[in-house]
Formats: C-alpha cells, structure tokens, sequence
C-alpha cells in the first residue's frame, strides 16, 4: 500500500503556474485555502483574474463556535460563500467600494479586504 501523496510540497512555481490559471475568485479562494504553502505560492491581490460580479454581503449570523464567519452571495454561481474573518471581530460594517469593506470600531476606522485579507489603517475619528 502505497502512502498518500503530500499535496504541501508541490514546487512553489507549479503553485503559482497552476494558481494563475484559475479564473474564478471561488476556485482562487479554495486553492489558497489548502494550506499556507499554497497561500503563499500564489499571488494576493488575485490580478490575474478576469473583471467579476461582485459579492454581496450578507447580514453577519453568529456562528456559535466563537469563529467570526462571514457569509457572501456569488450571484454568478446563486450560491452562499462563507468566509472565517476573525480580522472583522468587534467591528462594524460602514460600507464597500471595489472588493474593500470600511471597518469602524470607534475611534478606529479602517479598510478591509475579505479576499487578501488587506488592512489598511485611516486616520482615528478623533482626528478629524
């Protein structure tokens, strides 16, 4: 019987060759979620991807776990995404634009990619 192959120690330009031929951010998202060897051969921000229907957001269901699980409607494939984003814990949705969410938790504002899992950091409440 012959062991099971181990997926992790593919050649990192193999990753990256197979990741940039993926042209869905679902099929993107699930070949970075295999593990970080994966995650870190393959690009982030995704630009290679072709120009997508955006997700949409939906209202945040607590997951009783203590994970902070996000969910997204793909109108393309009419099916719900989950994403566990604990970046997001404790705070607050103000709005999108292009793929970034706007994160409040007062006094801190920031931007957030779900995706990259980006964070950008604006100016304090307090200083405006």
């Amino acid at each position: 019987m012959s062991a099971s192959p181990n997926w992790s120690l593919l050649l990192p330009d193999l990753l990256r060759s197979i990741s940039e031929k993926l042209i869905s951010l679902t099929d993107f998202l699930r070949f970075r979620a295999v593990c970080s060897h994966w995650r870190s051969a393959s690009s982030s921000p995704p630009l290679h991807l072709p120009a997508q229907i955006p997700w949409l957001m939906l209202p945040f269901d607590p997951d009783p776990v203590g994970s902070f699980v996000v969910s997204f409607y793909d109108p393309v494939r009419s099916k719900i995404v989950k994403l566990d984003l604990p970046e997001m814990m404790g705070q607050r949705v103000c709005g999108s634009s292009h793929g970034w969410l706007v994160l409040e938790k007062v006094p801190e504002v920031c931007l957030f990619n779900p995706i990259t899992r980006a964070r950008i950091s604006l100016p304090s409440l307090d200083e405006l």
